[in-house]
């Protein structure tokens, strides 16, 4: 199973059903697109009108929201991490000596679900 709109897998949970029950909504974490399950045709992009619908719902936007800081957190990261290799690839540090650095300063990766 995958998004519709950008074609990413969308992975569920261990415990969940097979196939989700007719007319779930999903909103993909790559693309932030919603997105509802047609039993016979899968994961679809609903009409505009539905689409607006579900864009009012509390889950929806809660979803929308987690997966807004989740990019953000992700963007930032990206930054802190190049500009702290960078400085310390120019100040003559080894990859180590950078690496126990961005420990000691604080910084984190975000596990995701396969228990990293």
């Amino acid at each position: 199973m995958a998004c519709p709109v950008c074609h990413a897998a969308f992975i569920p949970p261990d415990d969940a059903p097979a196939y989700p029950p007719d007319g779930s909504v999903a909103v993909c974490v790559t693309c932030a697109d919603v997105v509802v399950w047609n039993h016979t045709r899968g994961w679809e992009i609903p009409a505009p009108e539905d689409k607006a619908s579900l864009l009012e719902l509390q889950p929806v936007i809660d979803s929308l929201m987690e997966i807004r800081q989740w990019h953000d957190q992700r963007a930032k990261d990206r930054s802190d991490l190049s500009t702290l290799i960078s400085y310390g690839l120019m100040a003559g540090l080894t990859v180590p000596d950078i690496v126990e650095t961005l420990l000691e300063d604080g910084f984190h990766r975000h596990p995701d679900a396969e228990g990293d």
